[in-house]
Formats: C-alpha cells, sequence, structure tokens
C-alpha cells in the first residue's frame, strides 16, 4: 500500500531573508541565514511539527541553489529542530509529551535559582531591559500576538539568566528556553497571566529579594505547565 504523500511547507511563511552581513563567504552566510530564519519560524509556529521541509520548494521560493538549503536542513537537524526520514526527507521535529514533562522538569531546577541570582547579581542597566520586555509585551499582548509575546518571553527567561553572571547557567538556560518555546507557542490562555508574573518577578528582582523571586519563578512555571493547551499527565510535583 503506497505511503500517504507529506504536504510540504510553505516558505512564503517565513518572509524575506534578512541582508548578508558579508562577514562569511556567500554558500556559508546564506546557509547561516537559512538556519536562522528557519529555527525562528518553526519557534514560532509558522512552520509545524511534522511538517516536510522539501529543500526544492525553498530554492526555487529564494531564487537560490539547494546546496545551501540542505547545508542549512543539516546543520538544524544537527541542532536538534529538523529529523530526518529514509526516502523522506527532512521534517521538523516532532513534539514529545514525554520531552516536555522533562524540559518543566529542568525548568524547576534552574530557573528559582537563576531567578535568586539575578535578584542579587542584576545591574541597573539589566533591570532597564527586563522593563521594557515586560512593557514590549504588555504591548504585544494588547494586540494578541502571541508569537510575538512567546519571542518576548523567551527574551525575559534569557535576560534573567544572563543577569546571573554565571555562563554555564546561561549555556544550560539559553537553549532550554528555545525548546520551551517550540512547546509553549500555541499556549495562547496562558499569555495575559504570564506577563503579569513577569510584571511581579521584575519587582523582586529589583528589590534584590532573591527568596522571592525564587517562589515567583517557580510558580511562574508550575502555572504554564498546566496550560490546556499543553497535553495532561502531569506528574505530582507540578500540579
Amino acid at each position: 500500500m503506497a505511503r500517504p504523500r507529506t504536504r510540504s511547507a510553505d516558505p512564503g511563511n517565513l518572509g524575506a531573508l534578512p541582508a548578508s552581513s558579508g562577514e562569511k563567504g556567500p554558500k556559508a552566510t546564506l546557509a547561516a541565514l537559512l538556519v536562522d530564519s528557519i529555527e525562528e519560524a518553526i519557534l514560532d509556529g509558522k512552520l509545524r511539527a511534522g511538517e516536510r521541509l522539501n529543500a526544492d520548494v525553498f530554492a526555487e521560493h529564494y531564487g537560490i541553489s539547494r546546496v545551501p538549503v540542505r547545508e542549512a536542513l543539516r546543520a538544524l537537524e544537527a541542532h536538534g529542530w529538523v529529523v530526518t526520514r529514509p526516502r523522506q526527507g527532512y521534517f521538523v521535529r516532532p513534539k514529545s509529551e514525554e520531552e516536555m514533562q522533562d524540559l518543566f522538569e529542568t525548568r524547576l531546577v534552574l530557573e528559582p535559582a537563576a531567578a535568586a541570582l539575578a535578584a542579587e547579581r542584576r545591574t541597573a542597566a539589566q533591570m532597564q531591559e527586563l522593563r521594557d520586555i515586560v512593557v514590549r509585551s504588555q504591548g504585544e499582548m494588547r494586540v494578541r500576538n502571541g508569537a510575538a509575546l512567546a519571542r518576548s518571553n523567551q527574551d525575559f527567561h534569557r535576560l534573567m539568566a544572563l543577569a546571573t553572571g554565571n555562563s554555564v547557567l546561561v549555556s544550560m538556560l539559553e537553549p532550554l528556553g528555545k525548546r520551551v518555546r517550540f512547546y509553549t507557542v500555541t499556549a495562547d490562555s496562558r499569555r495575559a497571566t504570564s506577563v503579569e508574573e513577569h510584571a511581579a518577578l521584575l519587582e523582586a528582582i529589583g528589590q534584590r529579594d532573591a527568596g522571592r523571586a525564587a517562589t515567583l519563578a517557580r510558580e511562574h512555571i508550575t502555572n504554564t505547565r498546566k496550560a490546556p493547551e499543553l497535553p495532561a499527565g502531569k506528574p505530582q510535583h507540578l500540579r
């Protein structure tokens, strides 16, 4: 019995590639731009889990050869955003309830500690950046821009990690934040409350209240895991 054909993702959803910086060779630079563009589209939900990424379709859309497209897809596979299936090609990686569970367990271990350290070590400049993200998020909430809110959420957590001054913690939390965004980009019911929780966390960090910052971070993660858009089956300690 013939296998049903999978519809290829439409690269038109990605928009134009950003201008090349010219710092690398033409093919390497073009591939790097494609990696950034496709990864961002996956995290934004424009390219959905399970969709096929046809190198010919992408090459035709951008008016380029298949070489940089295939190079970009191989890099995205190495980064964990794309998978290959024998005799079928490249696909946006599937979502796994088990992995999502693991991500939230890991967040509960790392992020409250990061929030506490950020409260103790943040600079005035970092506080202003965090305030700017919260204000931006409030504006995105008013116009119901879910994808932009998901990006701002990632930015808030990334900057909070940077405020710890701990490079090892940052290296762990930054890729974690991307993977969390991949899973939560559709959690629309959490948007308004999440922005409010960030504002409260910002206040605790601003007051250098490490204990309260850790508590608020833990509550924020637990509340997000309960979003109805995410699969059920939460372990007891996440209830």
